[in-house]
């Protein structure tokens, strides 16, 4: 977890083992805690480690400061376990089968900590107008909006120039397109040039999360958009950079980004 916190910036870092039927580890768990700010056993559940290493995000949040959680590791280490839970976890019987009261609400407690992080926004805030997201994903240096059909977003900042974005020119379309070869090309938007540096989106759909219901519907969309691919370290893996942008426009204008990092290791070996 990264916050901005006025000129200061905090970082914490989390260890989390996934678990092994192999050879037993030898853990020295005092050696680990000399270098990260939290670590968790393979046998560690989803609520022990939201509790302590994501619930501060809220806090911080919530008084108006950016914050960042992000997930890193090998192919098939579990980071998408960890930030939203297992592979169909948000199907629409899944609230048929809970098993923890979380911040008033049940959910399975195989939830990861980006769905306990709305929930315990919206439980925390008090707030009527929600929790505002957008969710793309980055995939073979471009970028597609998850909650828009998978519509190709222009990212100011990329490109030859970070005042002109060598990809910040693309026609807006309605409707997808195929090239002579009969392969997919997705619609594409347009993008507000900006001065300030770094890159910048613009276009993405946003969703306003009010419940556990709408927070299923959009989870449920991001699991069946994302580019994923079987290869053997994982029957289901993320090959793609996922980042959800939260917002809270009612109580200040800090945001807070859930990034999901995909494995770096070619599938091919």
């Amino acid at each position: 977890m990264a916050r901005a916190n006025d000129n200061r910036i905090a970082i914490s870092t989390s260890l989390r083992l996934k678990p092994t039927d192999s050879t037993k580890l030898e853990i020295n768990k005092e050696a680990l805690l000399a270098s990260f700010s939290h670590f968790f056993p393979s046998n560690q559940g989803q609520s022990k480690c939201y509790q302590d290493a994501c619930a501060e995000t809220v806090h911080e949040f919530l008084n108006g400061r950016n914050c960042t959680l992000f997930v890193y590791g090998q192919t098939g280490s579990g980071k998408t376990h960890t930030l939203f839970g297992p592979p169909n976890s948000f199907n629409t019987g899944s609230l048929e089968h809970v098993d923890e009261v979380f911040q008033g609400v049940s959910i399975p407690n195989s939830w990861g900590s980006f769905p306990r992080i709305i929930l315990h926004l919206l439980h925390a805030s008090k707030s009527s107008g929600g929790v505002t997201a957008s969710a793309v994903e980055i995939y073979m240096d471009n970028c597609y909006d998850l909650m828009g059909e998978k519509q190709k977003i222009a990212v100011a900042g990329y490109g030859r120039s970070s005042k002109t974005s060598g990809r910040g020119s693309f026609l807006e379309t309605c409707k997808a397109r195929r090239d002579k070869s009969g392969k997919w090309i997705p619609p594409r938007t347009t993008v507000e040039k900006t001065r300030e540096e770094g890159y910048q989106l613009t276009g993405a759909k946003t969703i306003v999360l009010m419940d556990v219901h709408s927070l299923l519907d959009f989870m449920r969309i991001v699991e069946a958009t994302r580019t994923s691919k079987s290869h053997n370290l994982n029957a289901r893996s993320s090959r793609s950079h996922c980042v959800i942008t939260l917002s809270m426009p009612s109580i200040s204008n800090a945001r807070c980004m859930c990034v999901d990092l995909a494995g770096s290791e070619r599938i091919a070996k």
